[in-house]
């Protein structure tokens, strides 16, 4: 009898692992094309308007809530504390509304079987270095003279020019008249409405492509990587993703109270430079899905932190994948020290420092007004 009762002792003794502190990176959910649809059927279907978020979109972003909730559930409260959490979005439209549906999917209905609100804390769009994609003055010049590109010309004419020499090079976009359209036939062929006999697989899977390298040009990511251009995108972010795993971790040893969920909504553009920051090549040559999400964990494994890294795309569960994040160096599980001091080539506090001024500049603070134009015409930002 004796044995057992020790073994019994011994067992009791072994601490589980916890789970400390649970970071989310978001792309909002689908959404109309930028552009004007293309027959009366998909302006029917997308009658919401251009940009705005589908009932697929809502339907996305509250499936990626409830498989928050499986790996959440036992961290925080669900009947929604929200003190416990914290939700922060682009303030784009469609980002805040998937930021609230997640909540919805994560948390519990009220007891009249209401769906329960989270708070989304957000900044206008001209101080929002955090979530919004915004751009230098510097980076608009240093790309339009990369292109070979003469005279006054701002971000809008720099992206618009890329992508049309893109096109010309393609095999079923060529016609500026199909690149123009580009967004927009994609999105109506995904949402299985009539699209032009051409358009076959193989053309959109070359448009999509053509869409993902307009995209990591501009972003600084992928085969034009750039630290700098990585930094003034999503140097925020990234401080801010990695001083909370740090400041989480120390509140946690001391005893004090913390915050343990931080959800991010956000756009393609912020999410492919993150992935190239820490070392994740998986959007080299696409672009995230609709409600694609990153999952960064902070665990107490064996009395030790160690950090996990999770990636879901727009159904399904949570896939580990720490193992092909290079700052994990090929680890099952991450030392906290490898993430919490990495990446000092691509984060930053302040990236508008980084335009040259100690503040915004004149590209930055009109860049809302550059990017509604841009996106109308080649729809590639969000």
């Amino acid at each position: 009898m004796l044995p057992l009762l020790l073994i019994a002792l011994s067992l009791s003794l072994v601490q589980a692992d916890k789970l400390i502190l649970s970071q989310i990176v978001f792309r909002h959910g689908a959404r109309g094309s930028m552009e004007r649809p293309t027959t009366k059927e998909a302006e029917e279907h997308f009658f919401r308007g251009t940009g705005q978020l589908t009932d697929e979109g809502i339907e996305q972003a509250y499936n990626l809530g409830k498989e928050l909730r499986l790996r959440t559930q036992d961290l925080i409260d669900m009947r929604m504390i929200p003190n416990q959490f914290e939700f922060e979005s682009s303030p784009s439209d469609r980002c805040i509304q998937t930021a609230q549906a997640v909540g919805m999917g994560l948390f519990n209905n009220t007891k009249s079987g209401l769906s329960r609100v989270v708070p989304v804390h957000s900044i206008p769009v001209k101080d929002n270095w955090f979530l919004f994609p915004n751009f230098c003055d510097s980076m608009t010049r240093e790309l339009g003279e990369e292109l070979g590109m003469a005279g006054e010309y701002n971000y809008y004419q720099v992206l618009k020019y890329k992508f049309e020499k893109l096109c010309k090079v393609s095999r079923y976009w060529e016609d500026p008249s199909h690149c123009r359209k580009i967004e927009a036939y994609t999105f109506e062929n995904d949402a299985k409405l009539a699209v032009p006999d051409w358009l076959d697989e193989d053309a959109q899977n070359e448009g999509k492509k053509l869409r993902s390298e307009a995209l990591h040009y501009i972003s600084g990511s992928g085969k034009y990587k750039n630290s700098m251009y990585i930094q003034q995108r999503i140097g925020l972010l990234l401080d801010k993703i990695l001083n909370r795993i740090n400041d989480t971790a120390e509140a946690y040893a001391s005893g004090n109270n913390y915050k343990k969920l931080y959800a991010y909504s956000t756009h393609d553009i912020m999410i492919m430079p993150l992935a190239d920051a820490i070392g994740l090549n998986i959007f080299y040559d696409e672009l995230p899905t609709f409600v694609g999400a990153l999952l960064i964990e902070l665990w107490e494994i064996d009395e030790e932190f160690k950090v996990k890294f999770f990636y879901r795309r727009d159904s399904g569960s949570f896939l580990p994948i720490t193992r092909n994040v290079g700052i994990c160096g090929n680890q099952e599980i991450c030392n906290i020290s490898d993430v919490v001091d990495c990446c000092s080539d691509y984060r930053h506090p302040e990236p508008w420092k980084l335009c040259g001024t100690s503040g915004f500049d004149s590209s930055s603070r009109g860049i809302s007004v550059i990017l509604a134009l841009c996106i109308a015409v080649i729809g590639c930002l969000y």
